[in-house]
């Protein structure tokens, strides 16, 4: 085959990622491999150090990619631009229905003899300043992932901006996953290899997050730095020098999707954070009921619980997997609420309750009540947006929290025939409880950390003063209950 008129660059990845298959166990490229085999006759040597950071990328796209395909339902189609001799398609586990690969035409005439086409694999022709998105299939509702693997640095900032513009309105369920260098390591990079032809065709570097302002994405996810995972391969001096490249976030791979834009930007990302909220508050209960199946041995009772505690994993799983497929939303960030209140707090709660049942009472008690005013609300905005599955679903966990309520009820007057009495420990306790609650969902002026909670509910319009009376009145039923309780 005539591989002298290819660019060194498009040989290179390749080369690099069959001569890392030989060594790396966790990336295995053996169709990398067979196409070297096929490109260089025995008497070619290829040469054996390679790029370990272009075989990283490969690596954590990859990863992306299997992910989003694992997630997703009906047709996918994985778009490769500016491919060369890409083998993502056959490195992948799960299979897009169409694959489809993009580059020049010297490039694409080599690889339809590796790799000729099929149904499951169409080759374009064509260059990317100026490629006609027409040619790609309609879009018919379907999930396409855009890669664009090494593609990016050769493009100056306008071009970057409308070539990945136009790819995010083509289709109205997207997702673009591309690498990208700091506007400091292009720098850097074109005065250490000033000599190098390759250097001297690299463009844009990103100054910082901002630089993509312009896109309307649903979610934006920076996958990690490629170098500080390239480290890992070196020892020594290399490495330290790696790994605080990768510090500062010299080299990244990131993520953007685009999901259901006809609900605004801003609101999209309120609904799909507040979402986020309900589904770990609904996840924390969970922590909350278990220690009271060793307080109550009657049957009836064991059930109820046990039915509670189901139920609070199904709404979990039903706003977090409705938050994943409707805005493509999946969280990765802790806030300072989940690690104070959620990680410290309610373990803390949970063990005390294993001895204070009536503590876990309380709090089960502030977060129904709290959540139906709530659910009240979120149901006419669901509305309002036009999200009818989302209706649907809140409505259904609606009508568990009256069933959860009266079910507390059963257990206030289970410990009352077995002549429970609450100690003045326990009252304060559950009178702290009740304060670290109604902390947990403020949403006043100085509480900045929940600042973030407050920029979604405005996102989805939903009134701060909703929120406020909805905490002021669960607080004021749960002394209410405890009063009658101890009455």
């Amino acid at each position: 085959m005539e591989i002298q008129k290819l660019s060194e660059t498009a040989l290179l990845t390749l080369r690099a990622r069959a001569v890392a298959s030989n060594w790396n166990p966790y990336f295995v490229d053996d169709k990398a491999k067979d196409w070297v085999e096929q490109l260089y006759d025995n008497k070619t040597k290829v040469q054996a150090k390679t790029p370990i950071e272009s075989v990283v990328r490969a690596q954590m796209i990859d990863e992306v990619v299997e992910e989003i395909l694992k997630n997703s339902s009906g047709e996918t189609i994985l778009v490769n631009l500016g491919c060369g001799f890409c083998t993502l398609y056959h490195r992948l586990k799960n299979k897009p229905k169409l694959t489809i690969e993009i580059d020049v035409p010297e490039v694409l005439e080599i690889k339809k003899i590796l790799q000729p086409e099929s149904d499951q694999i169409l080759y374009i022709s064509a260059d990317l300043k100026v490629f006609d998105l027409k040619n790609l299939p309609p879009d018919n509702g379907q999930k396409v992932i855009f890669v664009l693997e090494g593609l990016l640095h050769y493009f100056d900032y306008k071009e970057v901006q409308k070539i990945l513009l136009d790819l995010s309105l083509k289709y109205s369920h997207c997702d673009i996953i591309f690498d990208a260098y700091s506007a400091r390591s292009i720098s850097t990079l074109k005065m250490l290899f000033s000599k190098k032809q390759a250097a001297s065709f690299l463009k844009w570097g990103m100054r910082n997050i901002k630089d993509f302002d312009f896109l309307d994405y649903t979610q934006m996810h920076s996958q990690g730095s490629i170098l500080k995972r390239a480290s890992s391969y070196f020892n020594g001096f290399k490495r330290l020098i790696m790994s605080m490249l990768g510090s500062l976030n010299a080299y990244n791979v990131f993520h953007f999707s685009f999901q259901n834009r006809t609900i605004p930007l801003k609101k999209r990302r309120g609904w799909a954070g507040f979402l986020s909220s309900i589904a770990t508050s609904e996840s924390t209960e969970k922590v909350v009921v278990e220690p009271l199946l060793n307080n109550f041995s009657a049957p009836h009772i064991q059930n109820l619980i046990q039915t509670q505690f189901d139920d609070e994993n199904r709404h979990y799983l039903a706003f977090r997997d409705f938050n994943f497929n409707f805005f493509n939303y999946s969280k990765r960030h802790q806030t300072i609420t989940d690690k104070v209140i959620y990680e410290k707090a309610f373990p803390l709660i949970a063990r005390l309750g294993e001895k204070y049942p009536f503590l876990l009472i309380i709090v089960l008690n502030f977060y129904e009540n709290f959540s139906i005013q709530i659910y009240r609300e979120l149901k006419r905005l669901a509305k309002v947006d036009g999200l009818s599955e989302l209706e649907t679903l809140i409505l259904d966990v609606e009508k568990d929290e009256w069933r959860h309520l009266a079910g507390l009820k059963t257990l206030s007057l289970d410990l009352k025939e077995r002549n429970y009495k609450v100690k003045k420990t326990e009252l304060f306790f559950a009178h702290l409880i009740c304060f670290i609650l109604r902390i947990d969902v403020s949403v006043h002026p100085l509480a900045i950390f929940n600042s973030r909670l407050k920029r979604n509910l405005r996102g989805i319009e939903f009134p701060l003063k909703t929120m406020k009376e909805a905490s002021r009145t669960a607080n004021t039923r749960c002394n209410e209950f405890i009063k009658d309780f101890v009455r």
